[in-house]
């Protein structure tokens, strides 16, 4: 370890195009947005995408299933004894 660290030490010292500096960039001090600030179509679509995103966990049990009983269809013929084919 201790080798590795004195080559890098030794290539540093000979490649100049690195240097000590550092760089300061000033930031925005304010970062909330007021709803009234956003233009129409931005507060359109965030409505929007703010409702289709929300319909995504609600609750689908409380909706009502319709459920229709049908009785099943008359036989007319038994296949299985006219054809003569019986699952053994």
């Amino acid at each position: 370890m201790e080798e590795a660290m004195a080559i890098m030490e030794s290539t540093a010292k000979e490649n100049h195009c690195c240097g000590d500096e550092s760089f300061t960039i000033e930031g925005q001090d304010e970062l909330t947005i007021s709803w009234d600030e956003l233009d129409f179509d931005t507060q359109q679509f965030l409505a929007v995408y703010a409702h289709s995103y929300l319909q995504l966990y609600s609750d689908i049990s409380q909706k009502e299933e319709v459920r229709t009983i049908y009785p099943p269809p008359l036989l007319v013929h038994d296949f299985n004894v006219l054809h003569e084919v019986f699952l053994i």
